[in-house]
C-alpha cells in the first residue's frame, strides 16, 4: 500500500512512486554528494547532487575550498605559497609549515637580535633572517666587525679583545 503513483520516493531499493526508476535522486532520504574534482577526498561545496548511492567522483563532505588543487582542503598544512591551503579563510599564516623566524635588527647592521624574533612567511621591516647580533643597539658591534682592544666583544664571538697583542715596554727610569 506504500507503492503507488505520486507516492513519496525513498532510498529503499523499491520504485515507490511507480515512475520506473528505483531510488530517484529526489528521494526524501537521498544524501547530498559533493564533486571531488581533484581526487583528494574533499568535496566542492558548490558542486553537489542528491542521490541514494554515492556517485562516481563525489564524496559526502564539502570541505574543499579549491577543488582544482589536491593539496588544498580543510585541515591541510598551510604553506607560504599565496594560497589558503587549509581552507580557513587566511593566506600564508604565521603557523605555516615553512614560515621563517625573523630577528629584530634595531641598529640596521643586517644582524638580528636572537631575543627579539617573529615567525612569518614574509620578512617584516626591521627584521632579518640571521640572529648573530650580540648588541642590537650599536651597529658597530656584530659578527662582521673586527675585534679591537677596547674591552668590548666587537665581533660577537663571546670573547673580548681576543687575538690582539699589545706590546708593553718596561719603563725603568
Amino acid at each position: 500500500n506504500t507503492v503507488y503513483p505520486l507516492a513519496d520516493e525513498y532510498c529503499n531499493g523499491i520504485d515507490d512512486d511507480c515512475n520506473n526508476t528505483i531510488d530517484d535522486a529526489y528521494a526524501l532520504d537521498a544524501i547530498s554528494w559533493f564533486n571531488d574534482g581533484d581526487g583528494d577526498s574533499y568535496g566542492d561545496p558548490l558542486v553537489a547532487q542528491s542521490a541514494c548511492a554515492q556517485p562516481s567522483g563525489f564524496v559526502s563532505n564539502s570541505d574543499d575550498c579549491d577543488d582544482l588543487l589536491s593539496d588544498v582542503y580543510l585541515g591541510a598544512d598551510e604553506y607560504c605559497n599565496g594560497l589558503d591551503d587549509n581552507c580557513d579563510g587566511n593566506i600564508d599564516e604565521d603557523t605555516a609549515v615553512d614560515a621563517q623566524i625573523w630577528y629584530g635588527d634595531t641598529d640596521f647592521d643586517s644582524f638580528g637580535d636572537p631575543l627579539n624574533s617573529i615567525v612569518s612567511c614574509y620578512q617584516s621591516n626591521g627584521y632579518v633572517s640571521n640572529q648573530g647580533d650580540c648588541d642590537d643597539s650599536l651597529n658597530t658591534i656584530n659578527p662582521s666587525m673586527l675585534e679591537y682592544c677596547n674591552s668590548i666583544d666587537d665581533n660577537c664571538d663571546g670573547n673580548i679583545d681576543e687575538g690582539l697583542l699589545n706590546l708593553y715596554f718596561q719603563d725603568q727610569d
